[in-house]
């Protein structure tokens, strides 16, 4: 549901329905934002609660386009969805800068293509400081 695929080049993206969640939340003439994420999730005192059906009904579409075809978003979504029990002011403000995102990286999708050199898997790591190839 909701997911484009390009034959042939292997494109998938999902712009239609995130053009439908923009519009859904009334975002769909929103300024967009080049970047997913720009304010502090976080919050140290009181905060002013929200309307969490709302919160929770943007989060769950937006975990949606996430995980099928828009994994830049994933650090925010995350952050943003372990507030779904008492989100606050601070959070919808993030939550509609990802939204403002979206809208200016609507385009943006997954190019699947096939290997020209055989399959090879390659993995990097520094946990340690030290780095660990996987062939």
């Amino acid at each position: 549901m909701g997911i484009d695929f390009e034959q042939g080049d292997g494109y998938v993206n999902q712009k239609e329905y995130l053009c439908k969640v923009l519009a859904r939340f009334e975002m769909s003439d929103c300024k967009p934002r080049s970047t997913s994420s720009e304010l502090k999730v976080e919050s140290d005192g009181e905060e002013e609660p929200i309307d969490p059906r709302t919160y929770r009904e943007v989060v769950g579409c937006l975990i949606y386009a996430m995980i099928c075809t828009r994994p830049d978003i994933c650090w925010i979504i995350t952050k943003l969805s372990q507030y779904l029990s008492k989100p606050s002011k601070l959070r919808w403000v993030a939550v509609k800068h990802v939204m403002r995102y979206l809208k200016c990286t609507i385009d943006f999708g997954l190019c699947c293509s096939k290997c020209v050199d055989g399959l090879t898997l390659v993995g990097y790591s520094d946990a340690d400081w030290a780095m660990g190839i996987i062939y």
